[in-house]
């Protein structure tokens, strides 16, 4: 959960951009490869069911460890229903990371939205000197719900899922921040009230926007600079890889871009990918158009905004749900009858019907006496015709 398992990783500040620019084409395998992998973990701060943190908090079980933190389970001594997820700073970081951790509370603190993971404290723990923060405790991510799913996500959910994402981090963006690290590790579930909403978390590399340019020669002296190759391979926009001049918010357009092919197909996008490339992998047509802008190379391209991105998706939405009206075929007008043939069946039909109404139909006789009379009456010869 969060920071635990997160297979973020760094490229050396002596990256080659010209040669990653001509692999560029061939798609991310240069990417992955220039990650270093098989670093080990720091060792656990050792908190065990029951210790407290910070006083009031109360730890139930460990939830995940990642690079630089673990992350627990724990409920608050005086609100004892509630649970929260605390993350805490592994032990022996140097003071810039633990400036940074504090840095990761406060920036996310202050997003307000409902697919923003809420930081509700944060701090030093006298005690143990661990540095934390106390989050809202939320389901399981992305990753582990679409791998229960099959690997994949039917297009209408990942549409959802990814339009409630770009929600969130237009929040952030609107409290300019940028996230930098968007992928269904970091997109936890909330269940309310049957909807499952999707909760963006972990902002561990998370920049100000305001730093967001970037000249080369600013990337050349400062290797530790808010735009360091940092990311997760698969989901790192091009310009960040390439340390380039016009890396801004539109990275996390690019990130979105990639979760969404990811949902979609079960594995992360090469980078930048081409039309063929799209449709080959198998993504629906009517996506083809949204996901190559998503994940166009010059983010000149891609959609202005994280809004612009939600906006192109919620479309694809509103199209899936309309039904496909049936155009129904008028009946074709019936020839004109002969006018004989019309006056023939008028003829017949009377004389049925005189039939019809002659028959002495068995439920409708008269009684013997009234038959008698009406023999006689009709047999008897008519005045007119005595002699």
């Amino acid at each position: 959960m969060l920071d635990a398992s997160n297979d973020r990783t760094e490229v050396a500040t002596t990256a080659r951009p010209a040669e990653a620019s001509a692999d560029l084409s061939a798609g991310s395998d240069a990417l992955r490869d220039a990650y270093p992998r098989g670093a080990s973990q720091p060792a656990d701060p050792g908190l065990s069911a029951g210790a407290r943190l910070g006083e009031r908090y109360e730890i139930i079980g460990r939830l995940g460890q990642g690079g630089m933190g673990v992350v627990y389970a724990a409920r608050n001594t005086n609100v004892e229903h509630i649970r929260y997820a605390i993350k805490t700073l592994l032990p022996g970081r140097p003071q810039a990371d633990a400036d940074h951790f504090l840095q990761e509370a406060r920036r996310a603190s202050k997003i307000r939205s409902p697919h923003v993971v809420q930081i509700l404290d944060f701090g030093t723990d006298t005690a143990t000197g661990l540095i934390y923060m106390v989050m809202e405790h939320l389901g399981e991510d992305l990753e582990k719900y679409t791998a229960r799913s099959g690997g994949t996500l039917p297009p209408e959910q990942a549409i959802d899922f990814c339009a409630q994402v770009c929600e969130g981090i237009a929040a952030a963006h609107d409290g300019n921040v940028v996230h930098r690290d968007i992928k269904p590790l970091n997109c936890l579930l909330r269940v309310d009230g049957g909807r499952e909403t999707v909760v963006v978390t972990d902002f561990g590399i998370a920049r100000d926007i305001h730093g967001a340019l970037l000249t080369q020669d600013v990337a050349a002296s400062a290797p530790n600079s808010v735009w360091t190759a940092v990311g997760t391979p698969g989901y790192v926009a091009p310009e960040i890889w390439l340390r380039e001049s016009k890396a801004d918010h539109r990275v996390d357009v690019y990130g979105v871009g990639a979760m969404l092919f990811k949902l979609l197909t079960g594995h992360p996008p090469p980078l930048a990918p081409r039309l063929d490339e799209l449709r080959q992998a198998g993504i629906p047509e009517k996506l083809v158009p949204v996901l190559s802008t998503a994940l166009a190379r010059d983010p000149g391209e891609r959609f202005p905004s994280m809004r612009a991105l939600r906006a192109a998706l919620l479309d694809l939405q509103q199209l899936a749900a309309v039904p496909v009206p049936v155009l129904i075929a008028p009946a074709p007008a019936r020839p004109a009858r002969p006018l004989g043939l019309l006056a023939s069946a008028t003829v017949l039909g009377v004389v049925v019907f005189a039939l019809l109404a002659a028959w002495p139909w068995r439920k409708n006789e008269p009684p013997p006496q009234a038959e008698q009379a009406l023999r006689t009456r009709l047999n008897r010869p008519s005045p007119r015709c005595r002699t």
